[in-house]
């Protein structure tokens, strides 16, 4: 009998089970870009809770039992973690990779072909890449665009473009699966008073009409025409309505997690003008 979770799982993907193949991945992939917010305000609460060991990540049951009382969805680490478990559960053969030091994605095996799976990116990829198949594969939306693209043999490329110009991911990856043991130094890392999602505040979801994208006390919203809708919000409270009311997660506690960063001198609307003007190329 299938696991309740993997049940509950699909579920909210609104998805029913099927057996492995690409279809059926790109329907999962697609599902769970459109359904999980990429943020770190479940990071941030659970951080300071100690609801788990700083280089532990949540079972398939804790992240639905969190998602279905806080709506939370995670960076790349819970994300794609997750989305492997639920694959594995499914009969399918994935594995976790790393891209440079500090991003986890995806490798599926089917049928003998290496397919690259990243719904923890927050980068336009709707659908697993057929990595093998092609030299380059592009993405774009908006001003932003991906490349991944074969270096050799079992190396890869990912690089991010906004406006043309190359942004700090820029990443080198192989189809060979990371040790358990790294993965858990990255999680560590990853929860440093330094590191990136605990040191700012941020929230992303794609629609099927437009990219919403959170950071610090700024929202973008990217239309697939090129324009872009620019906002600045001057209390917490206006970023939490926004979360609830304009991206549909009206149990995120962004408040409770705004709070937890400014006890520790994270100070999201005092950013300096640079740091502001820069979520165009720190997406």
């Amino acid at each position: 009998m299938q696991k309740l979770e993997v049940m509950q799982y699909l579920n909210i993907l609104g998805l029913k089970e099927e057996q492995p193949s690409y279809t059926f991945l790109a329907k999962i992939v697609r599902a769970h870009v459109f359904c999980f917010p990429f943020e770190n305000i479940g990071k941030v609460i659970n951080f300071d809770q100690n609801t788990f060991q700083v280089d532990a990540l949540p079972t398939l049951a804790e992240f639905i039992e969190q998602f279905n009382q806080y709506q939370f969805g995670g960076t790349c680490y819970v994300l794609n973690s997750m989305l492997n478990q639920l694959l594995n559960e499914l009969g399918f053969t994935s594995y976790n990779i790393h891209l440079g030091k500090d991003h986890l994605a995806i490798i599926v095996t089917l049928n003998g072909e290496h397919i690259f799976v990243d719904c923890g990116v927050a980068a336009p990829i709707f659908t697993p890449v057929r990595i093998e198949k092609n030299h380059m594969y592009e993405f774009t939306y908006n001003q932003e665009t991906i490349h991944i693209r074969h270096l050799s043999k079992q190396n890869y490329e990912f690089a991010r473009f906004i406006k043309r110009k190359l942004t700090e991911d820029c990443w080198t990856f192989s189809t060979n699966p990371t040790d358990p043991s790294y993965i858990k130094d990255m999680v560590r890392r990853s929860h440093q008073p330094t590191a990136t999602y605990m040191s700012e505040l941020r929230c992303q979801l794609w629609k099927k009409s437009c990219n919403m994208r959170i950071r610090n006390n700024q929202l973008r919203i990217y239309y697939p025409d090129g324009t872009t809708e620019k906002r600045v919000f001057k209390t917490s409270n206006e970023i939490e309505e926004c979360v609830h009311n304009e991206f549909g997660f009206s149990k995120l506690p962004v408040k409770r997690a705004i709070s937890i960063l400014e006890a520790s001198g994270i100070h999201i609307f005092q950013q300096e003008d640079a740091a502001k003007n820069s979520i165009e190329e720190k997406v």
